[in-house]
């Protein structure tokens, strides 16, 4: 029996993308960037397959390889995992707009806690001086609806200590 050693890091992304054989496809799912990634290879898989009715029986290894991807990249996993590989390409085709939008989102929030943040500490710099450690800890660790709080707070309050103490 013989075994061959192929250097997967040898071929670029795009060169393995354009070869028509299972191993490259392969090599492709096991390092994706993105869900577009695993979507277009998973596609080529499907397609693979398709062409190549009497190939290996290897399909559901695919399957697990797709589903393996989306862990590595902490995506939403697929709610259920259908044995028909085409089946799965398109679920995942669905799943990458979901995904993005819900990246998209999360971003956002992050964006605006990072502004409100920075809002809130020139404010207390601009009131109180320089800030100690403490509270610029206390509002790097607050979430919006604290900071909001503390932002409205900082027009009444006599102290900054006066700014974190939350009120009713």
């Amino acid at each position: 029996m013989r075994y061959y050693l192929i250097d997967e890091g040898r071929f670029t992304k795009e060169a393995l993308e354009e070869m028509p054989f299972l191993t490259a496809i392969l090599f492709r799912m096991e390092h994706p960037v993105s869900p577009e990634e695993i979507v277009r290879a998973g596609e080529d898989v499907a397609a693979w397959f398709k062409n190549h009715p009497d190939g290996p029986p290897v399909k559901q290894l695919f399957v697990e390889l797709i589903m393996a991807g989306l862990e590595r990249m902490k995506v939403t996993p697929l709610s259920t995992i259908p044995d028909d590989l085409q089946e799965v390409v398109i679920m995942l085709a669905a799943r990458v707009e979901q995904w993005a939008q819900e990246y998209e989102w999360k971003g956002q929030q992050k964006g605006e806690q990072i502004g409100e943040a920075k809002i809130l500490t020139r404010l207390l710099q601009r009131r109180f001086g320089p800030l100690p450690d403490w509270a610029q800890e206390q509002i790097s660790k607050a979430d919006s609806g604290l900071l909001e709080t503390w932002s409205i707070q900082i027009f009444d309050a006599q102290s900054l200590e006066e700014v974190f103490t939350t009120r009713a």
